[in-house]
């Protein structure tokens, strides 16, 4: 049905001079053609998509078409075609940086310099994925700590566009990707700085909230409030236009918050082991539930080890189920047996 409506319209516009429109629509095609295995017809959709994008003059749309080939790629299990396109998509949201052996990503610098991070930060996710699914590793964890460097300086926007289900739908998979990687690869640095960065991206930001607003006029704050929850339910645009002009007010005020969320000061795991025997215990436990898998991470004094505990999707429902016991003072007296039932299944699992 997708691709039937999307041939109508691209039929219907086909006479005018739409090219924005006509490569979404091509785009939109070829990645109905490829989860369809139809994989000669994608091509030539996508192709085609190409070159309407290239007529936009917006760099963007190449861009989403050249990661639509490499997912072609992908599911070609052609891994150097899927490689190529996504260094293409990379390439045209980043200036100055021309693929090579010495530079196979662009730099920090090169990242922080283009004005299209979030873009930017979904091809490099996705070209860690594509890299890791070919087993090229040590490019995959290149890939990933490029996403990394992006993803530190997408959380000085304010404007809203980079919301917490951005960072769920989007940040996380790269950073469950690291841990992975990097438990395969026995560097128990990089796994503890992942899962702090993983925790840090939310929890930072709300504690950052919760002391601005104690910080601010109660007029101001109030302000706020009241126009992230009526973005909550479905803005328009002049709300969405106010709350992009009080947040920047906000930040301009603040800039120790503005440069504490860009770059915030994150444990390492020495620090964390010293810690550890400051408070006279003998380990920690950590758990990151990923988008696929669930993984406990230990450590003490001198060793570290992280457990892949299976599929999220087996883990979940237990938890939820046992998390919806603190959404309200009584819950727990209410039925302590159910209680009691599901702390032991999420105890079994973890």
């Amino acid at each position: 049905e997708a691709r039937q409506k999307a041939q109508e319209v691209l039929t219907f516009i086909a006479p005018y001079d739409m090219p924005y429109e006509k490569a979404v629509l091509y785009n939109l095609l070829g990645l109905t053609h490829t989860d369809e295995g139809d994989f000669e017809l994608a091509e030539t959709m996508l192709k085609a998509g190409i070159e309407q994008a290239l007529l936009t003059g917006n760099p963007r749309v190449p861009a989403l078409l050249h990661n639509s080939f490499s997912e072609l790629g992908l599911a070609r299990k052609d891994y150097s075609a899927a490689r190529k396109a996504n260094i293409l998509a990379i390439g045209e949201l980043t200036k100055g940086w021309a693929y090579s052996e010495e530079t196979p990503l662009p730099s920090a610098a090169q990242l922080v310099a283009s004005e299209y991070k979030m873009d930017l930060f979904k091809y490099l996710s996705y070209h860690a994925h594509a890299l890791a699914e070919g087993g090229a590793v040590a490019g995959a964890r290149e890939a990933v700590e490029a996403g990394d460097v992006t993803a530190d300086y997408l959380r000085s926007d304010f404007s809203g566009e980079v919301s917490k289900l951005f960072w769920r739908k989007e940040a996380l998979p790269l950073y469950e990707l690291g841990i992975r990687l990097a438990a395969e690869a026995g560097d128990d640095e990089a796994v503890f700085r992942y899962l702090e960065k993983s925790r840090s991206v939310l929890l930072l930001e709300a504690l950052l909230e919760a002391d601005l607003l104690q910080q601010l006029d109660p007029d101001l704050a109030g302000e706020l409030s009241m126009l992230e929850a009526k973005a909550n339910k479905g803005p328009s645009l002049a709300q969405t236009g106010a709350l992009i002009a009080l947040r920047e007010q906000i930040s301009d005020r603040n800039p120790a918050a503005r440069a504490l969320i860009i770059r915030p000061e994150m444990v390492d795991l020495t620090n964390a082991r010293t810690n550890l025997l400051a408070g006279g215990w003998d380990r920690q436990l950590h758990f990151f539930t990923g988008t696929q898998r669930t993984y406990a991470v230990s450590f003490t004094e001198t060793s570290a080890k992280t457990v892949d505990l299976g599929l999220s999707t087996d883990i979940a429902p237990a938890l939820h189920a046992l998390m919806n016991f603190y959404t309200g003072p009584t819950a727990i007296d209410k039925d302590p047996a159910r209680f009691l039932a599901a702390s032991h299944e999420v105890y079994h699992l973890l």
